[in-house]
This record gives C-alpha cells, structure tokens and sequence, in this order.
C-alpha cells in the first residue's frame, strides 16, 4: 500500500507540473512528458494494488500492461499515446502547441486516472503510513 501511495502522488505532482507548464505557455514538450509520466505513475500504482507488481523499466511494464485484457483499447491507446508524444518531445525536439495538450494530452491522462481510480481498492486509514 506504501509504493501505491508513493506513485499516486508521484502522479500527482507529475499532473501538477505539465498543468503549471501549460498556464505558463512555455515548455509544452515537458508539459506533455509530465502527462505521460503521471499516466505512467497511475498505471504502476494499479499494477501494485491489483498484482503487487513492480516494473523496473518502461518494457517490462509494457509487457506486463498488454497481457491484461482487463485494459480497455482506448486506455491502452491513451497511455501509448502520451509515451510517443513525450517521446517525440524529448528526442526530436517537437513542440505542441497550448491547443494539443489541452484537447489531446491532459485528456489522455484522464483516460488513464478514470481506468485506475475505477480499479483500485479502497485505503483504509490504517493501511496508509
């Protein structure tokens, strides 16, 4: 319940951050990125909620996430969405436009969060420390 937390504020922050990027209009490519990365958090908070698993790399969660048929396509689509898009911002210098992550990006992360937050178990107060 502990690493659950810890990657469900880790996607906290990560939301928090690429939301202040977009406010600000500046660095929209790590605004993207910080979708993906609070997308990415949300998904390894359910896989140690639902399975007790702990990815070590992007591959193995990759592996494990497509093997789920309880991952609807437009989550799966969602998720992959984000990761290339980040991708693409970080190693080829793509900039998207205020538009693109208000209309694309933050809406795929919300794809994700919906996914997760409907799969979770409840936290009792006693678990959390």
């Amino acid at each position: 319940m502990v690493v659950r937390k810890r990657h469900e504020v880790r996607a906290q922050t990560n939301k928090e951050f690429a939301e202040f990027l977009l406010a600000q209009g500046n660095y929209l490519g790590w605004s993207v990125s910080g979708c993906f990365y609070s997308a990415l958090h949300q998904i390894d908070s359910w896989l140690d909620d639902c399975w007790g698993y702990h990815p070590t790399g992007h591959k193995t969660r990759e592996t494990f996430i497509n093997r789920q048929s309880n991952i609807p396509q437009h989550v799966l689509d969602a998720y992959y969405r984000l990761k290339k898009d980040s991708e693409k911002a970080r190693y080829d210098c793509w900039d998207p436009s205020p538009l693109a992550v208000r209309t694309n990006h933050l809406p795929a992360l919300e794809e994700v969060e919906q996914f997760v937050q409907s799969q979770l178990q409840p936290v009792s107060p006693s678990t959390v420390t």
